[in-house]
């Protein structure tokens, strides 16, 4: 023993932020030496609480900030602790961005530091650090701004800009000069706030996650019941929000995110895929910060022969790594920096094709770490996407590339010429790693000769390269033609002051609401009962029609208040995003017309929040002037009321949960239509019923006749849910024909020209999105465009209309740039309903050659297949032509199968048998 006790001391500035869970109150802290012989009880709790406090000085905090001596006051409670305040404002600021509701951030003293100096780790690990001048302040301009002032020059630690530290006395001066200036305590704290913003991901714990889940289970019970743990286990959740999170993506609308899970979960288990999902489901989130002030987003396309390498890329190498060279990391470096110069206010984004957009933003990331990489489908409606230009592959990357597969095209040439069959084979084999990257002319060169072959095994080979070559789906993706709309930006607050100090209030919740709407300052009377607000009762009127019109009660509409806003300023979000705003002005009326008539009215001028049409708001004197003019008149109430039941029945779809499903399905049972147990759990369990309702909701149909959608489901299922939303969409055909008939009851349509339906069926993905080449994709949507405009001014419902088959994936293809047209299937379409057709979409005659030619090679190797010597690649034959089951009519394919059959080999007439049992069982 013999050794004297050595002291180890927690400075008395330590603390938590969080005054509620306070555990780090000043205490000393030795290490104690355990004497021979018994030990009294009261030495043993000192010894237990010396070792709590060691293993508590041992535990990695999620966010520590080491600050010099001269930074004490800042934390010292006895000295008002400002910076511990406004760092818990923060972290509500982050609960309520983020939806991450962060453990406390500790506070250390450290004598090393300079004085005047500061630290900030996560967990441990140094992420930042600065130094700030107490009583005095940063100055923060651009360019030279602030050379006339005197004081010390640094680099703002947060943004690196130019700025200089001011005495208060200069302080007038610099706000001349249009300086930011900031206190000590807001220099750190807006630094704090960018840092957790930025590494947010790495705090992300597995306890942080659980609690989230209790948290929404407390408003969503059936939700997290069917993701935790009965589809996910916890880690895969912390997953999907960590890669959400690491690429700065809020996590705050969790029912969203879990009811994505829920729906891709029985089919894809890769925790990676399941987030492009999840971010497909956040799209409105994704664009709000790199909206400019008018609406719009800057963005860099990728060049298409830079697509077709990396998707030729990741084919090859599972997107599992991708070392880039100086060159080619020097050269992406300067084709940002030229795009950022075109770039007048906000951020570019990367767009690309969603296949890629994973492997692309890793092969940037440690480039350009914070520009954001966006896919296709991750553009939301109503975003006006602008390119400033595109990322090309210059030819001196593209050759350093393919020296490889140069290389591998000269071995090939060898081996198709050798005279063992094996080595033909082994050429034939080496094609693969090449398909995406030449043409499939010059590949198909390379398999005619492999099907010409003396060798048996050669020709089997190449048959079977031939087929997975016409099975690799199209990877252009069609051009997206953007609606433009105003899209309101939220104001938030980034720490650098205006928060009230202290801890959140009680009852703090970062759950969305599913409905809210935020008032200016000078229209709250509109909500206060005591000054004659007649709002909520004239919106819980509206919400109540809303609900008997769809089928399902609609959530409450929370009101509040902010400050932020313009006095006569109102904002309308659903699940916390903004879908329409508008001003109003009391006592007055908004009188809309055409742009002539508005013009002679004396009024403020302004455009109708809800149809975009010239309004000038007018006194009640002005009234009857207006009504002659032929204006239509709505009172303040009216307007808003207008807009806030075009949002419910536009949006009705995003505020159905699982919780009114459960409710809906507890009521059918209650009315007796329908046991229990042909309703809930046997299939259809809840999740795949809310995603039925869902989809049927999203194309604007009601769920009222539930009785009538449970017994339609009821003779399909079990199956996909897509296809099960069709069947239910033929059960309520006339509720979907309705609105789309005209005074007379009939339907004025465009259709799809047939050879036009059959490419579309062609090009349908897993995802039933159609994988159109750039070129038709752009020519469909110009179409669109046109018969659009054509029934808007006959003043007439615009629907297009095509085969069952097609139906979801064409309104999906265009329902970001038209959602005003209703496309539906000849199926839906009652015997008593007369249709007139309109106009046609067909496409022109060099693209449908293009297709037609395809078409027929792929039925030219079919035909090749069979007539074959060996019965393994007659036997191919039949499988390239179930492959292309859903692709082409039963019609078209039965007489090839009828020549399998006639096959002397059984094993032929056997898999032609199978294959025919298949076609006809779809």
């Amino acid at each position: 023993m013999g050794k004297t006790p050595e002291s180890v001391k927690i400075s008395e500035t330590a603390a938590m932020n969080n005054k509620k869970e306070n555990d780090c109150d000043p205490v000393m802290c030795y290490l104690s030496i355990v004497p021979d012989g018994p030990v009294s009880e009261e030495k043993k709790e000192e010894e237990k609480k010396t070792e709590d406090e060691l293993r508590n000085l041992m535990k990695v905090d999620a966010m520590c900030i080491e600050i010099g001596t001269d930074l004490i006051p800042l934390v010292d409670p006895g000295r008002g602790a400002k910076l511990l305040d406004r760092v818990t404002s923060i972290r509500r600021h982050i609960a309520m961005e983020l939806g991450l509701l962060l453990p406390g951030v500790r506070f250390r003293d450290d004598k090393n530091l300079k004085p005047e100096s500061y630290v900030i780790k996560i967990r441990d690990n140094v992420i930042a650090e600065g130094s700030v001048m107490m009583n005095k302040f940063l100055a923060i301009a651009p360019g030279k701004s602030l050379d006339t002032l005197e004081g010390l020059r640094v680099c703002d630690p947060t943004f690196g800009k130019p700025s200089v530290w001011i005495s208060a006395g200069q302080r007038g001066e610099a706000e001349k000069l249009g300086a930011m200036i900031f206190d000590p305590v807001s220099v750190i704290a807006t630094q704090v706030t960018e840092i957790i913003r930025r590494y947010a991901f790495e705090m992300l714990d597995y306890e942080m996650v659980l609690k989230m889940l209790r948290e929404a289970g407390t408003y969503n019970p059936l939700l997290v019941e069917e993701i935790y743990p009965k589809s996910f286990t916890l880690h895969e959740i912390y997953e999907v929000l960590y890669n959400l999170l690491r690429e700065r993506v809020p996590v705050r609308d969790i029912v969203t995110i879990m009811e994505t899970m829920a729906q891709y979960g029985s089919v894809e288990i890769d925790t990676g895929r399941l987030t492009e999902y999840v971010r497909q489901s956040l799209c409105h989130v994704l664009w709000r910060d790199y909206m400019d002030s008018e609406g719009n987003v800057c963005a860099i396309n990728l060049d298409e022969r830079l697509i077709r390498f990396l998707a030729a890329f990741i084919k090859e190498h599972n997107s599992k790594t991708f070392n880039t060279d100086p060159l080619l990391e020097q050269y992406m470096r300067n084709a940002l920096t030229e795009a950022a110069k075109s770039v007048s206010s906000g951020t570019p984004v990367f767009l690309c094709p969603p296949q890629i957009r994973p492997f692309f933003r890793k092969i940037i990331e440690n480039i350009f770490p914070h520009h954001p990489v966006l896919s296709y489908d991750e553009i939301a409606p109503g975003i006006n996407v602008v390119s400033i230009t595109t990322l090309s592959w210059p030819d001196e990357i593209l050759d350093r590339y393919n020296k490889r597969e140069n290389l591998i095209v000269s071995y090939i040439e060898k081996f198709r010429n050798d005279t063992s069959p094996s080595v033909r084979r082994t050429a034939i084999k080496m094609l693969d790693s090449l398909a995406g990257k030449y043409d499939m002319d010059m590949l198909l060169n390379y398999l005619n000769r492999g099907l010409s072959d003396d060798a048996r095994e050669v020709r089997l080979e190449a048959a079977v390269a031939i087929k997975k070559l016409f099975d690799v789906k199209e990877t252009g993706a069609a051009e997206k033609k953007i609606r433009r709309s105003v899209v309101c930006r939220e104001h938030s607050c980034d720490g650098q002051g205006g928060e009230s100090s202290g801890e959140a209030k009680q009852g703090f919740s970062i759950k969305i609401d599913p409905i809210s709407m935020e008032l200016g300052r000078g229209i709250l009377f509109l909500v206060d009962p005591n000054q004659g607000g007649k709002l909520v009762e004239h919106i819980r009127l509206i919400k109540k029609e809303v609900s008997v019109e769809k089928g399902f009660l609609l959530p409450y509409i929370r009101f509040s208040d902010n400050l932020q806003l313009k006095p006569n300023e109102y904002l309308i979000k659903i699940k916390d995003i903004v879908m329409g705003s508008g001003e109003i002005i009391k006592n007055k009326f908004l009188a809309t017309g055409t742009e002539e008539t508005v013009k002679t009215l004396k009024g403020q001028p302004c455009i109708d929040p809800n149809y975009g049409r010239p309004s000038v708001w007018i006194t009640s004197e002005q009234r009857e002037e207006a009504e002659k003019l032929g204006c239509e008149i709505f009172d303040h109430l009216n307007v808003i009321a207008i807009q806030i039941r075009k949002i419910l029945y536009t949006h009705a779809f995003e505020l159905l949960d699982y919780g009114e499903v459960s409710r809906l399905m507890e009521e059918l049972k209650r009315t007796g239509h329908l046991s229990w147990e042909e309703i809930y759990p046997a299939p259809p369990g809840i999740t795949q019923i809310y995603r039925i309702l869902k989809n049927l909701l999203r194309e604007n149909l009601s769920i009222r006749d539930l009785s009538l959608i449970m017994r339609t489901l009821k003779k399909y299922v079990p199956g996909d849910t897509d296809i099960l939303t069709e069947y239910v969409r033929q059960a309520l055909c006339r509720t979907i024909c309705r609105p789309c008939q005209d005074a007379q009851g009939d339907i004025n349509a465009v259709v799809i020209d047939e050879e036009l339906e059959k490419i579309l069926a062609v090009l349908l993905n897993e995802d039933s999105l159609p994988a159109i080449d750039r070129e038709t994709g752009e020519f469909i949507l110009s179409s669109v465009k046109e018969h659009l405009n054509a029934f808007k001014e006959r003043k007439l419902h615009p629907v297009i209309l095509c085969s069952s088959r097609i139906r979801r994936a064409f309104r999906r293809f265009i329902e970001k740039s038209f959602p005003d047209f209703s496309v539906l299937s000849y199926d839906e379409i009652p015997r008593e309903i007369n249709v007139y057709k309109r106009a046609v979409i067909n496409l022109p005659p060099d693209i449908l050659e293009r297709y037609r030619n395809k078409d027929k090679l792929i039925f030219s190797y079919i035909e090749k297949f069979q007539k074959d010597s060996e019965p393994s690649i007659r036997t191919m034959a039949v499988k390239m032509i179930l492959s292309q089951a859903h692709r082409y009519d039963r019609e078209r394919l039965l007489p090839y199968l009828d020549a399998g059959l006639k096959d002397e080999d059984q094993s032929v007439r056997s898999e032609a048998a199978g294959a025919v049992k298949k076609l006809l069982g779809k």
